[in-house]
């Protein structure tokens, strides 16, 4: 990925950040899909304890490592558009 700070043009770095967004975005959807399909698994008892809920238990520590990524690069694409700050990396 390209350094923000080489990034003169506002619009270019706009573009930067809204591309990460959606890739923060899909990641973060593509783990709430495999949160669900554990916690499915788990409680249907496809997969038996403790296999099923370490599945869960890793599923969803992705999830909330995903969302909170996407949180982060919402938080830093907003500030851009909205308040024009630039991001520090």
């Amino acid at each position: 990925m390209p350094d923000t700070g080489s990034i003169e043009n506002h619009q270019d770095l706009e573009k930067l950040w809204h591309d990460r967004l959606v890739e923060a975005r899909k990641k973060y959807d593509v783990a709430v899909t495999e949160t669900r399909t554990a916690s499915d698994d788990f409680r249907t008892q496809q997969l038996p304890t403790p296999d099923g809920g370490g599945n869960l238990a890793g599923a969803l520590k992705a999830e909330g490592r995903a969302r909170d990524e996407y949180m982060r690069v919402l938080r830093i694409f907003s500030d851009l558009v909205l308040q024009g700050e630039r991001p520090e990396e």
